[in-house]
């Protein structure tokens, strides 16, 4: 996982990639100031088992000594530097302990200090969030401690975590939270915009899809990004969801907000606007991504208003928007507008949306954009609304040469294996398919395997003896070259090569055998196997019975689900 800056990343996330190193961080022995030398591991000086054996005062006297303002120079100060980490290291085994024995710390909470103990406060009480502790409690301990002066950034981005998860099962929050919350988010000074990394700027390959390729991970922004995510759910857990406040909320922040990640976070939660009046959302939608076009450089912000496309009134809207991923002229953006683009139309099903996709297929001049169609065009084959405008995308651009076109196009027998059809427009896709042998042979592992789950030897003969004998006509002849794309077809061939050689008609019959001899010729394992079978009984090829093969489902490749 890449490592992003601690502003870039939510209080969970952070949690995930620095569990470790908040136990056991790592720091560098050094000779002298300027010749680092050996990275050692360093882990907070008392354990979680130790804290729980140790008395309240020992943990008191502790925490003063790794006070939150001597985290930086602590270390430096220890010999045993497995042992030297600072308040953080400390403060994240203590909330360990609290979220075990929530009474321990409501016990010795009344002598933790505001400025210097904020750290522990707030791990304690983000992990509060994550348990079963009473959603009424924690609120309002919450409010103590705001009261107490408990104001550190560090500490209202942990709490606001917690509010957040508590939000989830109390029906929302209570008023006064949310404008203590919304207090927060005004004066808050994280993230930093010096760490806005969208995703357009990382590194992006056009075979990888934008919208169908999200996995479930993202880096949430913490600071405003926790306060935001927090009121956000105290008012849309509500019920009803208070969906005026929220958008009241959203529109404070225009001109204001000025990290792009906070941003995809509002944004990500204004789908439920869409319930209410439509117009007036889609208002709120289009100012939100006019006063910061960065969103559109995020993938979790596509992905989410990819799911929305269909409820914006009116669709013009959405076309500017995919206007303005056209003009930003990056790999990223224009595949992005391909995708978005075929879901207007799956959505739409408007003049405009043809338009503009006949217009891309027939210059095919922009490779971003057309990745972006057969992406989305493989990925919604098996949707009845949109196959002839998919399968259309997706032959026309089956004689492409460039190899990410040619692995996406591919894809639609991966996409549609469970849900396969042989309609009209998948035959002539096969049929362009086989005419291109890059693309023949990134397929055929997926073709044959269609084919055999289908039983199209006896339904389908002569689709399946072109498929064949394309695959075999269009192999080198060198040994290295030849044998390598069937080395997990061989068997598979040489099965259909035997079952079409047991056809009732006799042409399918003499296919077969042609197709089984190119096979001996590649010398392939699979198939002399089936020949010293043969060879017991010669003459009777239509006898062999293939070895049944233990079927394995195929995992869809990383990117591509």
């Amino acid at each position: 996982m890449l490592a992003f800056p601690e502003e870039y990343l939510s209080v969970e996330a952070k949690r995930w990639r620095d569990e470790e190193r908040r136990a056991f961080p790592l720091v560098v022995n050094e000779k002298d100031d300027d010749y680092p030398t050996i990275a050692q591991l360093m882990g907070s000086p008392m354990n979680m088992g130790e804290m729980t054996r140790a008395s309240d005062q020992q943990l008191l006297n502790l925490f003063d000594e790794l006070a939150d303002i001597t985290e930086e120079d602590y270390w430096k100060r220890q010999r045993d530097l497995s042992r030297a980490g600072g308040a953080s290291s400390q403060a994240y085994e203590f909330g360990k302990l609290v979220k075990d024995d929530p009474e321990r710390f409501l016990r010795i909470l009344p002598q933790l200090q505001p400025q210097r103990h904020e750290s522990y406060i707030g791990n304690a009480i983000r992990e509060l969030g994550e348990s079963d502790f009473p959603a009424n409690n924690l609120i309002e301990l919450v409010v103590n401690l705001e009261q107490r002066g408990f104001v550190s950034e560090d500490f209202r981005s942990d709490t606001a975590s917690a509010l957040d998860k508590i939000a989830e099962r109390n029906q929302g929050l209570p008023q006064s939270v949310l404008c203590l919350l919304e207090n927060w988010l005004s004066a808050h000074s994280q993230p930093d915009l010096a760490y806005d990394r969208s995703e357009e700027q990382r590194s992006h390959q056009l075979n990888s899809p934008i919208i169908f390729g999200f996995g479930g991970s993202h880096f949430l922004p913490s600071g405003r990004g926790s306060i935001v995510r927090a009121i956000a759910a105290g008012y849309l857990e509500q019920n009803p969801p208070d969906l005026q406040n929220w958008a009241r909320v959203i529109k404070s922040r225009l001109e204001i907000e000025p990290h792009p990640a906070v941003w995809v976070d509002i944004l990500t939660d204004m789908a439920p606007l869409l319930n209410g009046e439509r117009t007036q959302a889609t208002q709120l939608f289009d100012a939100v991504i006019r006063n910061c076009p960065e969103v559109l450089r995020y993938r979790w912000a596509l992905y989410f208003l990819s799911r929305t496309v269909g409820w914006f009134e009116p669709k013009e809207t959405v076309q500017g928007w995919l206007e303005m991923l056209w003009a930003d002229g990056s790999n990223f953006c224009r595949q992005a507008y391909g995708e978005l683009l075929f879901i207007h139309y799956f959505q739409y099903q408007d003049e405009w949306s043809v338009a503009k996709i006949d217009h891309h297929l027939a210059n095919q001049n922009d490779e971003a954009v057309l990745c972006g169609l057969a992406h989305v065009a493989s990925h919604l084959w098996i949707q009845r609304r949109c196959r002839t405008k998919a399968a259309e995308i997706l032959y026309n651009l089956a004689p492409s040469n460039i190899e990410a076109i040619q692995s996406i196009v591919a894809s639609v027998f991966l996409q549609s294996r469970e849900h396969f059809e042989l309609d009209s427009g998948m035959r002539l896709l096969i049929q362009a398919v086989c005419k291109n042998k890059q693309l023949l042979l990134k397929a055929a592992s997926d073709i044959i395997d269609i084919i055999e789950t289908n039983n199209f030897v006896n339904t389908e003969p002569q689709l399946v003896s072109e498929i064949c004998q394309s695959l075999l006509s269009k192999l080198d002849k060198e040994p290295y070259n030849t044998t390598r794309p069937l080395v997990f077809a061989a068997e598979s061939l040489t099965t259909l090569a035997i079952q079409l050689h047991r056809h009732r008609q006799d042409k399918y019959r003499k296919v077969g055998l042609k197709i089984f001899e190119q096979l001996l010729n590649l010398n392939l394992t699979e198939t002399r196997s089936a020949l010293e079978m043969l060879d017991r009984k010669p003459n009777r090829l239509s006898f062999y019975q293939a070895p049944r093969r233990r079927r394995h489902r195929r995992q869809i490749p990383p990117g591509n689900n």
